[in-house]
């Protein structure tokens, strides 16, 4: 009996990892959550797909978090941060194309969300002096 699976792993024959067949049931969907641009567009290389940008910020000062899910994508994450990380250049550039795509389309709608309503100096949005998280 196979094991239905929560996700379709390519390249992979799902009887492997029936354990009622004799295979192994280790490949756990899991989640992380990373702020380095690269570290991201190479885990997108690595095939884990980016879940959500998450747009944080503090005293005017915006930053993005990257959120990232897939099988061992923390195993990937543990490979990238030890200096295992070997990568075709080009499907680095396309990965890295994507995530600044997403990482500025998510700043956009953050500052039109967060200036709309600030009364502060003309064309600049008011400072917040509080912190906000805002996920898209």
């Amino acid at each position: 009996m196979l094991v239905p699976p929560l996700y379709h792993i390519p390249g992979t024959n799902q009887e492997a990892l029936d354990p009622a067949a004799g295979g192994r049931k280790e490949c756990f969907l899991s989640e992380i959550t990373v702020k380095d641009l690269f570290e991201g567009a190479w885990l997108l290389t690595k095939g884990h797909s980016l879940d959500k940008v998450t747009v944080e910020g503090m005293n005017g000062k915006t930053h993005c978090l990257f959120v990232f899910t897939g099988p061992d994508v923390d195993k990937a994450a543990r490979a990238y941060r030890s200096g295992d990380a070997n990568v075709n250049v080009v499907r680095l550039k396309f990965a890295m194309e994507t995530i600044k795509d997403r990482m500025f389309s998510s700043l956009r709608r953050h500052n039109k969300a967060h200036s709309a309503g600030h009364s502060g100096r003309k064309g600049k949005p008011y400072a917040r002096k509080d912190r906000y998280q805002v996920t898209y």
